[in-house]
């Protein structure tokens, strides 16, 4: 079920700036000033990517990547690096933190293919890697058994590159210079660097079930084994527990769950066996985040797949499954918003939601210049296949199932933590007290609680009050009294002055309801009065947004469909106003035609992680 909500919307209390909306039922703040979050000086919003490949990563390297680790930490530190398709690439503003999540399962030809010492370094695959020699580098890991390149149909024809002890013992060396150099570059209360790696399982027919690694310390395991060894998510997670003890502590983050043809929050294994009570007893203790925005498209929620939500077009690139198509397509399974519908049936059935996660959005750049998201200076992420304008904007490239066309800039994960260090950044990792964008550095911040003093968002203090009285995102409703009411939401959204101002806030609500669930969408504050949709002309310069809108939008929200009976959660989306697309912009200054297939205007936008409501 899927209601759009204008007048029915219960405001407790809102100051109201510049007159621009006069309904209480729709309310918006739209002050003038800094982007700097107001009343929160007890934690702050840090700016991140969670999701990077170096040339440790062998497809990266395939398409023309040569930057090492050290050059990742130099780049989002806000030094420059020089690419093939562009040189002095810099982030406008650093990054607060950063996580390498280089494939496990490239290690061992890393090791072996960049020592010029040892002699397989000249054999046929390594030669094919740095020729960019596709059939080749793909029997290079036919070699090695990977499933990606059995699904392809490709058979080795050539001598592994190691056999599995010496494979094991390569890859352990590549992963202590990985740790090392995330230590090196470690500077608490500066600039924090994270051990991690991605875990890279396929699917048949390109699918993904993949998860970023990513440590809490400098406390790690000693190896980083690769889906060829664990199989699975559920082998990941075994073998995490067992691995990861004492000072050590992980997180595991699903991510282009768009791509797992539904397995991402399925239930059961890519091996087709159901999940067990361990298993989702695992999850919950791992699966804290999800990415649910980068190049490779959105997986908040799709329309057609449980929601008529207009919104869920954003970045979207993968078609619902028809009638008997079972992969390269869309799945609910594969959705954000469907999974935590999901885990409301699970905890009612388990007695444990373990699809509880927070938010985040990240990068997965193959060119390793972390962060980079601009709109308007984009050049690609995959290296030679996307580096020139008639790349990015034409046809599929060969051995190739997606056109760049479909790929955008890339996310970003924003964190509220007490300081910039892995301690406390990891922390509120754990209590998902984070929030994702598509790429710019807008802040969005929520609570949650019953009884709640009325008129905080009017006060310069409200978050630190908030947080002593309420829940913030990531967290769990107390249960209130029979006196209580409705639980409220205080939100807050200051944009990026890189970007373009704010439209609107809205909440998402799912809850269940006689065994099965339901969603409804608020538009809760707007930037224009009615909180009627904006409009761009796409004619002009593609900048004429850039002066609308709000710099910051705020609302205090109670539920007016609140049924104390009902399991449900909540999650802020904010959008900002109308902008080309990169691709708009990059056909209208070549002379091209602007293609159509992708939308040609965008919002940017931002989500904050779920607060939950158990009765």
């Amino acid at each position: 079920m899927f209601v759009r909500c204008f007048g029915c919307v219960s405001i407790v209390a809102l100051a109201v700036v510049f007159g621009l909306c006069t309904d209480l039922s729709v309310v918006v703040a739209a002050e003038g000033g800094s982007a700097a979050p107001g009343g929160a000086p007890e934690k702050h919003a840090f700016f991140g990517d969670m999701h990077v490949h170096t040339k440790i990563s062998t497809d990266a390297y395939f398409w023309g990547s040569r930057l090492t680790l050290e050059d990742a930490y130099r780049f989002a530190r806000g030094e420059a690096v020089d690419l093939p398709q562009a040189k002095g690439v810099a982030l406008g503003k650093p990054l607060d933190f950063v996580a390498l999540t280089d494939h496990s399962e490239a290690f061992a030809i890393d090791g072996i293919c960049s020592d010029e010492d040892n002699p397989k370094s000249r054999s046929n695959g390594c030669e094919g890697l740095r020729a960019g020699d596709m059939k080749r580098y793909m029997e290079l890991f036919a070699g090695l058994g990977s499933s990606s390149a059995i699904q392809a149909g490709v058979r080795p024809t050539q001598a592994p590159l190691c056999e599995p002890d010496e494979c094991r013992a390569i890859a352990r060396k590549v992963w202590a210079g990985i740790v090392a150099a995330a230590n090196a570059a470690n500077d608490p209360g500066r600039f924090t660097a994270f051990v991690a790696y991605e875990y890279s399982p396929f699917v048949p027919d390109g699918g993904m079930n993949h998860r970023n690694v990513i440590f809490a310390n400098a406390t790690v395991p000693d190896a980083a084994p690769s889906s060829r060894e664990l199989k699975d998510d559920v082998g990941l997670w075994s073998w995490l527990e067992e691995a990861c003890t004492g000072a050590c502590g992980v997180i595991t983050v699903p991510h282009n769950m768009n791509y797992s043809w539904g397995f991402a929050f399925g239930l059961e294994t890519t091996s087709h066996k159901p999940y067990t009570a361990q298993d989702w007893a695992r999850r919950a203790k791992l699966e804290r985040l999800a990415e649910i925005a980068q190049q490779k498209g959105n997986s908040e929620c799709a329309v057609g797949l449980g929601t008529t939500d207009e919104e869920c077009g954003f970045e979207q690139i993968m078609a619902a499954c028809r009638d008997g198509q079972e992969t390269a397509c869309a799945r609910e399974g594969a959705f954000a918003r469907n999974a935590l519908k999901r885990g409301l049936l699970l905890g009612e059935e388990l007695g444990l939601d373990p699809m509880k996660f927070g938010f985040i959005g990240s990068t997965d750049t193959h060119d390793t210049v972390a962060g980079y998201t601009p709109e308007t200076a984009y050049f690609g992420g995959r290296g030679s296949t996307d580096d020139t304008v008639e790349k990015r904007l034409g046809p599929v490239p060969p051995n190739y199932s997606r056109a760049p066309l479909q790929y955008n800039p890339g996310g970003l994960a924003g964190v509220w933590a007490e300081e910039n260090t892995r301690a406390s950044l990891f922390a509120a990792m754990q209590r998902r007290e984070t929030f994702a964008t598509s790429g710019t550095r807008m802040t969005v911040r929520s609570f949650a609680g019953f009884g709640l003093p009325d008129g905080l968002m009017a006060r310069t203090d409200w978050a630190q009050v908030a947080a002593g009285a309420g829940t913030p995102m990531g967290g769990e409703l107390a249960p209130g009294t029979s006196e209580s009411g409705a639980p409220v939401l205080l939100v807050e959204a200051v944009r990026d002055p890189a970007s373009a101002g704010l439209d609107r806030i809205q909440i998402v609500k799912g809850f269940l309801k006689d065994g099965k669930t339901e969603e409804r969408i608020y538009d809760v504050a707007c930037a224009a009065e009615g909180c009627g949709k904006p409009a761009m002309d796409i004619a002009g310069d593609c900048r004429s947004a850039y002066a609308k809108g709000a710099d910051r939008l705020v609302a205090e929200w109670r539920d007016p469909d609140f049924d104390p009976a009902e399991a449900s959660f909540y999650y802020t989306r904010v959008l900002e106003m109308p902008t080309c697309r990169w691709s708009t912009l990059q056909a209208l200054a070549s002379g091209r035609e602007i293609p159509q297939s992708m939308a040609p205007v965008i919002q940017e936008r931002a989500w904050g992680s779920p607060v939950w409501y158990t009765p």
